[in-house]
This record gives structure tokens, sequence and C-alpha cells, in this order.
């Protein structure tokens, strides 16, 4: 009986709701928080990088990418020059043979051609590999 919370209380439903209901939704709370950070937000930012992304935002949203993972880029001279090619390669393919997926793009991206492109998509399957290991296996 120690180490339970045991918050005096007059009555069973205040004691309910000191010792069981408000710290379970601080929890809440908090990892809410954290879940949706600037910093998760942020994590997420390669998602840009993507045919089907880059079709509705443009490429605005891809140099921004590349300013925040600038550091991991390979080829800082053509950086300009690789997400112009890159948005011309696939606004002019069709809409339905466009890569669903950040694996399948990477897949599909010529390493030597687009290295910022390949080096952004490789981050963005790390990331999104280690979230389903953080998550753990879905149940159906």
């Amino acid at each position: 009986m120690q180490h339970r919370a045991n918050a005096p209380a007059d009555t069973i439903h205040e004691y309910y709701k000191r010792n069981i209901l408000i710290p379970l939704l601080d929890h809440l709370i908090s990892k809410l928080e954290s879940r949706f950070s600037d910093q998760a937000a942020k994590s997420v930012q390669p998602m840009n990088v993507l045919p089907i992304v880059l079709r509705t935002k443009g490429c605005t949203k891809l140099a921004e990418v590349m300013q925040i993972y600038i550091d991991d880029l390979p080829s800082l001279m053509t950086i300009n020059a690789g997400i112009h090619a890159w948005e011309v390669l696939w606004k002019t393919k069709e809409e339905c043979g466009l890569p669903e997926s950040a694996a399948q793009t990477l897949k599909q991206t010529d390493k030597m051609l687009f290295p910022n492109i390949h080096t952004l998509l490789r981050i963005l399957c790390t990331l999104q590999s280690h979230r389903a290991n953080v998550r753990g296996p879905s149940v159906d």
C-alpha cells in the first residue's frame, strides 16, 4: 500500500477522481504533447519528397526539407537543380503510375542522378521503419 497513490478524499467518487482519473489524464496529455511536438512534426518533413505529395504541395516544401537535412546531403552544389529535375520528372508522369510509398520511390530513384533525393528517401524509409518498431506489430 505504500507505493500506491492514496490522496485523501471524502467520497469514493472523489477518491477515484484524484487517484486514477487525474493521473491518467496527465499521462495521456503528456503522451499526446510528445507525439505531436514540433520535433515530431519535423521528422515527417521528408514525406514531401514523395511524388504524390510533390504534385500537391510543389517543390517549395521540398526545398524546406533539404534545408532541415542539409548536413546529411551528399551534393550541396546540386540542391536546386536536383529539386527542379525531380519535380519535372514526376509532373510529366501519369498519376496512376506514381509510386505510393517511400520504399517504392527509393527503388525508382537513380542515386547518381538524384543523390540528395535518394538520401532523403533513405532517411524517410529509416524513420518509417523506426516508427513501426516503436509501435510494435499491428494486431488485426
